[in-house]
């Protein structure tokens, strides 16, 4: 197969065509950045993804398969499809679970069928916001909810071959923003970790390998994914309290947490976003019984990516 990557330079979107790369398909990554770590066989071109020049040479090619990793808005999104409709036979989108926090009503386990049932709240910010402090309007979400739109319309229009896929926060090696590592490094050196209210609430994760097989799964199962939207994650779910518990276990060490009043810490100034982004005040849980039921999704066990991910990032610091 010929597979185009649009932003695939770092995290999973550089798993998945190394993946690709593997399965011996012919590769293209198309980036603002250059990787050194990528094989010389995959092709990589510079360029900005909401620019009309810089895509559309890569529009004149067929592509079995494209992977938009880095749309982000209706824009970019109706760019994608005025420009590749005619050339590709499979458009996979990444979009995010902070969809659901712009629809009135949504309440955790979010499902996919609410977008599609529930209205878009235009003016609602989220309490406390993703770190716990912010009161900006939920950008992020609202642009992947508007460009999910435009791809729902492209396919009714003229049946343009998309699949949606949402993934909660994704875990695991060469992550650019190091995300359980501060938990980590504090577990192993004994120092206080707060616990917002307990750190009672639920999560779904995904760990980075996870997310090449789920994308590998709608692949393999199109057309019956066409125009569908899919959940991933982890099989279980987890609390910042077990989260933390588990990850002691893990390291053979005792957790040193501390049970704090989420407002108290607001109050104090309390940077959450250096918790950013296991906490969240409230319950945050993608629903995945569609893949399960539909793709036989089965995720790697917690304990096992848990530790091997733990095991990249300290032989990282020796």
């Amino acid at each position: 197969m010929k597979v185009l990557i649009l932003g695939g330079t770092k995290f999973f979107g550089k798993s998945f065509a190394l993946d690709m790369h593997k399965r011996g398909h012919e590769v293209c990554v198309f980036s603002h950045t250059h990787s050194n770590d990528l094989p010389k066989e995959i092709k990589q071109v510079l360029g900005e993804r909401g620019s009309f020049k810089d895509l559309s040479p890569l529009a004149q090619e067929n592509w079995d398969i494209v992977l938009d990793n880095i749309c982000f808005t209706a824009e970019q999104a109706q760019l994608a499809v005025d420009l590749f409709k005619n050339n590709i036979k499979h458009w996979l989108f990444v979009s995010t679970g902070d969809v659901h926090l712009v629809l009135k009503g949504a309440k955790s386990p979010y499902t996919e069928k609410m977008s599609k049932t529930l209205e878009v709240d235009n003016k609602k910010t989220e309490p406390g916001g993703r770190g716990g402090l912010s009161t900006e309007p939920l950008a992020y979400g609202r642009g992947k909810l508007e460009a999910e739109e435009v791809l729902k319309k492209a396919y009714k229009d003229f049946r343009f071959p998309y699949t949606t896929i949402r993934f909660p926060i994704v875990i695991g090696e060469n992550d650019p923003k190091n995300r359980c590592l501060p938990y980590w490094q504090k577990i192993v050196n004994g120092e206080e970790i707060p616990l917002p209210d307990g750190g009672n609430f639920n999560r779904r994760y995904i760990y980075i390998k996870d997310c090449v097989r789920a994308l590998n799964s709608v692949i393999k199962n199109f057309p019956q994914t066409k125009n569908e939207t899919f959940h991933f994650g982890d099989n279980k779910t987890l609390t910042l309290k077990e989260f933390i518990e588990l990850s002691a276990k893990l390291l053979n060490k005792k957790a040193n947490t501390k049970n704090i009043s989420y407002n108290l810490l607001k109050e104090k100034g309390y940077d959450f976003t250096k918790n950013s982004p296991y906490y969240k005040h409230g319950d945050y849980v993608l629903d995945i019984n569609k893949a399960e039921k539909l793709l036989d999704w089965v995720s790697t066990p917690l304990e096992v990516w848990l530790k091997d991910t733990m095991n990249f990032y300290f032989k990282q610091e020796q």
